[in-house]
């Protein structure tokens, strides 16, 4: 797969409005960094959560890829623009920093990306949001997430036993 259109950065997401879902619809394809990391990381036959997913700009590629795709996030205009444009898929409506829809170890990979965990409000917030990754990757999951600030996250990720990869972009 090779990048097609996308925005320097992401629009605002204006608390998750069918207007902001409008704009996001419009956004498509991979960023380079993305490819790579999903090409070399995301196993073909992989069951992949894919977090924040938006209007479903990383859906196409990583639902090729997948034996099992959800694509999640917390909007519930997003979520519907997913149902909209992907019907055959999975979407659920769901907060990063609570993932109890999802059993334990039920995931290869998840991804995060457009710096989505750095619209994870507070501190408590973002721990939360990697302890609930630890939780629903498998053992060997692999979680490929961005952030403009990686070094201003104010915690660095405990995975309380599991063993996934942290890779940023």
């Amino acid at each position: 797969p090779s990048a097609d259109t996308v925005a320097p950065s992401a629009p605002s997401a204006s608390g998750g409005t069918a207007a902001a879902a409008a704009q996001y619809e419009l956004l498509s394809g991979l960023q380079d960094c993305e490819s790579y990391l999903f090409g070399k990381y995301v196993p073909p036959g992989a069951s992949v959560l894919d977090m924040g997913v938006g209007a479903g700009r990383t859906t196409t590629w990583l639902a090729q890829r997948a034996g099992r795709y959800v694509g999640a996030d917390y909007a519930r205009a997003m979520v519907d623009a997913c149902r909209r444009r992907f019907p055959e898929l999975e979407f659920v409506q769901c907060d990063a920093t609570d993932m109890t829809a999802f059993a334990p170890e039920s995931f290869d990979v998840m991804v995060f990306s457009f710096n989505g965990v750095d619209h994870i409000s507070d501190e408590e917030g973002r721990a939360r949001c990697f302890r609930e990754v630890a939780r629903i990757l498998r053992p060997t999951g692999v979680f490929i997430f961005s952030s403009h600030h990686a070094r201003q996250l104010a915690v660095w990720p405990s995975f309380a036993g599991g063993r996934p990869h942290q890779l940023a972009w």
